[in-house]
């Protein structure tokens, strides 16, 4: 199995704004902890985890050395700002660090997907390419934006975080979060991350409540070939394994494309 979706972060070396509010984040999320996630044969994807700007590159060197040293890592998906006129010579920097996957522009509470569309598919094409995947993580109401920005895309593989963060506490943005999902996986470039739940839920009774229709209606729309499990760890924490029992609910035919041979096709190592 492959965990598409793992974060560590060292909060003594590097700024990571986004958990300064967060008691239960805001502390070293370090290496050690990969024999622990790596312990059953599985291996990981380690996602870049909303470093500071001036840090976001010396994250990438730090996930690239653990990519090379831990033999449980797959690979790195790594920050970039699609944005940056200066793209192309960030990308080869990072092209360079040994076991790249992937990379990611954290979409999610901004507007970018309006403001600044003509650059994001500048940045899409080329990721395009050059070959590289691109997390896109967004919240649900930015499903419509993201599904339209992508038509104007020239190609490349686009990997949908966490099902676009289903709303599941409020049933009528469930219902448009349904129809969003539904339009976006008509674009054949775009995969499902069947990861996340636990932190869009208040409790392990919502958690458990939402998890067959939320991941149902995922695998229904994109299909189990265009399916990937990922923990969400530590973001997410539901206290069991996500990623074994999101795989138990697949359909036996269907296991081995989403708890592996999809994430392989899409998360080429090639250093």
């Amino acid at each position: 199995m492959i965990d598409t979706h793992l974060h560590l972060w060292d909060t003594r070396r590097l700024s990571y704004p986004r958990l300064a509010d967060d008691p239960r984040l805001n502390r070293p999320v370090t290496e050690a902890e990969l024999d622990v996630r790596t312990a059953d044969g599985r291996r990981v994807v380690l996602v870049e985890a909303g470093a500071a700007t001036a840090h976001a590159l010396a994250e990438a060197e730090w996930l690239s050395r653990l990519a090379q040293e831990h033999a449980g890592v797959h690979g790195f998906v790594a920050a970039v700002d699609l944005t940056d006129p200066d793209l192309g010579h960030a990308l080869d920097h990072l092209q360079a660090l040994p076991g790249l996957v992937g990379v990611r522009h954290l979409l999610q509470d901004t507007d970018l997907l309006i403001t600044r569309r003509a650059d994001l598919v500048a940045g899409l094409d080329e990721l395009h390419r050059r070959g590289l995947p691109f997390d896109a993580c967004v919240r649900a109401p930015q499903l419509a934006e993201l599904a339209a920005l992508l038509a104007g895309t020239a190609g490349g593989t686009v990997v949908l975080d966490h099902m676009g963060k289903p709303p599941v506490g409020d049933p009528d943005d469930l219902d448009r979060w349904r129809g969003d999902l539904e339009a976006l996986a008509g674009l054949p470039q775009v995969v499902c991350k069947l990861s996340g739940l636990p932190a869009e839920c208040w409790s392990p009774m919502e958690l458990d409540a939402a998890f067959e229709p939320v991941v149902g209606h995922a695998l229904d729309c994109f299909g189990p070939q265009r399916c990937v499990v990922g923990s969400d760890w530590p973001v997410s924490d539901p206290g069991f394994d996500w990623c074994a029992r999101v795989v138990e609910f697949v359909p036996p035919p269907h296991r081995d494309a989403v708890a592996e041979t999809t994430a392989l096709s899409i998360y080429r190592r090639l250093g």
